[in-house]
């Protein structure tokens, strides 16, 4: 069996919890923590805000990995949306549009080529509405995840607790990671003072889960979750 580390990340296009560019911290802080797989929510790609900077990709030179972007929002020049890096080959990457009245969101579902076989990978960042997260979930995100013939990991940013019927309807099905927590930090936002736990790795059976940990930094307004799997 081979360990690899998952990271799910919501970077706040590039700026920290006070606003300012952050994009070359969270890079030296994605490469400390030696991911495997890092799934990446509010991500720019070529906006003036953040310098027209294609941000997955520049993150993926940093960190010498593969990647693939698919953007929620379309602007006239640029795009803003999810990211998934990995070390491992990428097989392919489509993109689910999740309509939202606020601001649309999407999910990512890559499968990547581990040495045991091929992994669905999915990378989610969720409406603030309840309503509209468990019609997403319902309707359209648990059944692509059950339809993935490969074993199973759902990451993002799901902006919503753990105590909520959202998330209730996903554990049932797959692990929430956290319960293998061997950290002292318990909530993932925001990343000044961390008051709920609204990130999230589950895994399938398919998996086994070493450990999890939320790492410490200012370097977004959210916390990075870390989670390492056996596969």
């Amino acid at each position: 069996m081979e360990s690899i580390r998952l990271i799910t990340y919501n970077i706040h296009h590039g700026t920290n919890a006070d606003e300012k560019p952050s994009l070359n911290e969270i890079a030296a802080l994605l490469s400390n923590l030696n991911p495997g797989i890092i799934a990446l929510q509010e991500v720019d790609k070529n906006l003036a805000r953040s310098g027209r900077q294609h941000q997955a990709s520049v993150l993926a030179q940093q960190l010498n990995m593969n990647f693939v972007f698919a953007g929620a929002l379309q602007y006239p020049n640029g795009e803003y949306g999810n990211a998934l890096l990995s070390r491992l080959p990428i097989i392919s990457c489509k993109k689910h549009l999740l309509p939202d009245p606020v601001e649309n969101r999407c999910l990512m579902e890559v499968i990547v080529q581990s040495p045991s076989g091929p992994l669905g990978i999915f990378n989610v960042h969720m409406s603030l509405d309840a309503v509209t997260r468990e019609q997403h979930l319902t309707n359209f995100i648990l059944p692509r995840l059950e339809a993935c013939p490969y074993p199973v990991i759902l990451m993002g940013d799901f902006n919503s607790t753990s105590d909520r019927k959202d998330i209730k309807l996903l554990t049932s099905r797959l692990t929430d990671t956290y319960i293998f927590n061997e950290g002292i930090i318990t909530n993932s936002f925001p990343s000044s003072q961390p008051v709920k736990r609204i990130d999230y790795i589950l895994a399938d059976n398919h998996f086994q889960v070493q450990k999890y940990f939320i790492v410490d930094s200012r370097a977004s307004d959210h916390l990075p979750v870390a989670a390492e799997i056996l596969i």
